[in-house]
């Protein structure tokens, strides 16, 4: 029998007998991992006794195993985690051999503390000293450049094509005679694989509000690459940053932002941000730039956020209106606030955005309101494929002057399910109905995705199949 028969036997069996005890267990992180784990060694084992009749030295055999584990296991990390440690090999070499030792301690830490002795001080003293040795090293590894590669989670079908060339190369390899031939065709298969998990070629611009509750986040990633977050808030979750804005930009493969943008300082567009700013490198989203509205005698909220973004290594610039850059074929102005102005209120001096890319133009309008959404009335022209709803789609934001101007083809709000101010408003929606928007409302539909080449568009609304 083929021993990769007879591992295949062994793993499957187990995993059939744990399934039929607990079926949910399928999608398990652990589970999967683990399985993974345990078949990435038997195969490693086998295949170097294939294909390499010497005796390796086993610090080379432990790195050999160590990348080949991460080989097998890599999809699976991906897709629960969308990112892997770079030195991940390396640090096991220094953590694994004093797991024993660390096991062993605590095993007699329980024991001696299920009776109250004061030697228990000595396994548990000995438990603590080697987690904050790993402590240390983790924090040491996450400091190297690179230490983790974000590659977003793969889709099925790579992730099938990866096990095949993978079985392929295990199976076929230790057939062939001569070492060379072996050489050249390992190393073309590990390089389809890998590229497989980290390749993703730019397909136009894509544009995504993300389901975030009662606020909002919009972000956008260029054909050139670079990527734009406008917005980062919440009034009615928590730790949004951590736990729906990082996970889900990292699923996309996004491990920084170019250029962020604040449209106001009112907490439901900004504490996503603050978040952020705190976060441990690795951990977060690198943000090279924050642009903020250049108003007169902002708040306490603008200047905190401004000095955190600074101590975190973000360089703050102003915006105002009329200020313009490219990036690519797409085209990005500022519409609002007037530079140097005293908004009414905060809602009123919100940043507003028009970018265009080839014959798609998107409208990003914050909170704005009042005298300064009269303005932009009066000031713009054209029409807008997707109008960002003001103000999450308020009784008075939106006048039917600016949506008979622009338009719009798609009307995308932003807003909390059940929300205590009854967002989006009844007259609003009627509105833009009256304008045969096609609208899609965060709390109904989570987050919306658009993808576009500039010219057709591909939308897609993640709570619909």
């Amino acid at each position: 029998t083929h021993p990769l028969m007879e591992v295949g036997q062994d793993v499957a069996l187990s995993m059939i007998i744990i399934l039929i005890i607990s079926p949910s267990l399928s999608m398990d992180a652990g589970f999967l991992l683990s399985f993974g784990a345990v078949t990435g060694i038997a195969l490693t084992e086998s295949f170097c006794r294939k294909i390499i009749s010497i005796k390796m030295p086993k610090l080379l055999l432990s790195i050999l195993t160590g990348f080949s584990l991460s080989l097998f296991t890599l999809p699976i990390v991906l897709y629960f985690f969308f990112q892997i440690p770079a030195f991940s090999i390396f640090l096991n070499l220094i953590i694994v051999p004093l797991m024993t030792a660390l096991l062993l301690a605590a095993m007699l830490l329980m024991l001696l503390g299920a009776f109250g002795t004061p030697l228990a001080y000595l396994p548990a003293y000995l438990c603590h000293i080697i987690l904050v040795f790993y402590k240390i090293c983790c924090r040491v590894f996450t400091e190297i450049p690179a230490s983790v590669i974000v590659a977003g989670r793969p889709e099925f079908w790579k992730t099938v094509l990866y096990y095949a060339v993978f079985f392929a190369l295990l199976i076929e390899i230790p057939r062939l005679k001569n070492m060379m031939i072996k050489v050249i065709f390992l190393f073309p298969g590990l390089f389809v694989m890998l590229a497989l998990m980290f390749y993703h070629p730019n397909s136009g611009l894509e544009y995504m509000m993300l389901d975030i509750g009662q606020g909002d986040c919009n972000y956008l990633k260029s054909s050139s690459g670079r990527s734009y977050m406008i917005d980062c808030g919440s009034s009615d979750e928590k730790n949004i940053a951590k736990y729906k804005v990082v996970p889900a930009l990292k699923s996309m493969g996004v491990s920084k932002i170019d250029t962020a943008v604040i449209t106001h300082s009112d907490a439901d567009h900004i504490n996503g941000y603050t978040e952020l700013f705190q976060m441990e490198k690795g951990e977060g989203l690198e943000i090279k730039t924050l642009l903020m509205p250049d108003i007169g005698e902002p708040d306490e909220a603008y200047r905190e956020l401004a000095e955190l973004a600074q101590s975190a290594g973000t360089e703050v610039l102003l915006i105002k209106k009329g200020d313009k850059f490219n990036d690519g074929e797409m085209s990005v102005e500022c519409l609002n606030p007037e530079g140097k102005s005293i908004p009414e209120d905060a809602n009123s001096g919100s940043t507003v955005l028009s970018i265009k890319y080839r014959n798609f133009s998107l409208l990003l309008t914050g909170d704005v309101q009042g005298e300064n959404e009269k303005a932009l009335t009066d000031e713009i022209t054209g029409k807008y494929t997707i109008l960002k709803v003001a103000h999450h789609g308020s009784k008075n934001s939106s006048p039917e002057e600016l949506l008979e101007k622009i338009k719009p083809q798609y009307a995308f709000i932003s807003c909390g399910r059940n929300n205590r101010y009854g967002h989006p408003h009844e007259e609003t929606i009627k509105k833009l109905e009256k304008e045969k928007s096609k609208i899609s409302v965060t709390a109904e539909t989570g987050a919306i995705i658009v993808q576009t080449d500039g010219k057709e568009i591909k939308l897609r609304r993640f709570l619909e199949k």
